[in-house]
């Protein structure tokens, strides 16, 4: 029974060397603790962005369908596995924009809220430069495995763009050289946020 089985994880942490009274408190209540807290914190966000907003929601009874609790249990779940701070207040925001005009025929809102539980904070913050960036080439280092999920969740897109030509060659053997460097460089990877990635960040806004 849940009885027999919680002493036997108590017993298991007791021998960790280190850590294992910690998590044995996490576990016995300070973790569901934890998620209260940060649901309180949502629905306070929540209704800032509802007072901001009020004037665009054209049925209150939407906040009472099924379609939004789907959206309040996704978003619940989400809050279980971050406590991100930025994300917490996204989720806030996109629970409140689901009930106004703009996106009331969205049939999109539930995959909205989907993405939202599945972006990294880095992923966040690349998807928001790329927006305001409008587009971006030739990344490296540790953005491109936040930019190879935002790729698979749809929100931004990847397209191979030539190289610019140099400048014009002044002589036959820079011509000669430009040719050969124009015809064996690979083109510029190039990213921009996509359609359904605009449409997101209008949702989390």
């Amino acid at each position: 029974d849940r009885e027999y089985s919680d002493a036997i994880i108590s017993g298991l942490l007791s021998l960790f060397p280190v850590g294992g009274a910690a998590i044995d408190s996490l576990l016995k209540g300070r973790a569901n603790r934890n998620v209260y807290r940060r649901l309180i914190q949502l629905f306070g966000d929540m209704r800032k962005r509802l007072e901001e907003i009020q004037k665009s929601v054209p049925d209150e009874e939407f906040f009472g369908s099924e379609e939004f609790q789907t959206l309040l249990a996704l978003a619940i779940q989400s809050l279980q596995i971050t406590h991100d701070e930025d994300k917490r207040k996204m989720l806030a925001r996109a629970l409140a924009n689901s009930g106004t005009e703009g996106f009331h025929d969205d049939s999109d809102k539930e995959q909205y809220v989907r993405t939202i539980r599945d972006l990294s904070p880095l992923d966040i913050r690349t998807v928001k430069e790329i927006s305001q960036r409008g587009t971006v080439r030739n990344l490296r280092g540790r953005i491109l495995s936040s930019i190879s999920r935002l790729i698979s969740l749809g929100l931004v897109a990847e397209s191979l763009v030539s190289k610019r030509p140099p400048m014009v060659p002044s002589s036959p053997g820079e011509a000669a050289r430009t040719f050969v460097e124009m015809a064996t460089q690979p083109p510029d990877r190039q990213y921009e946020v996509s359609e359904y990635g605009e449409r997101f960040l209008n949702f989390i806004s």
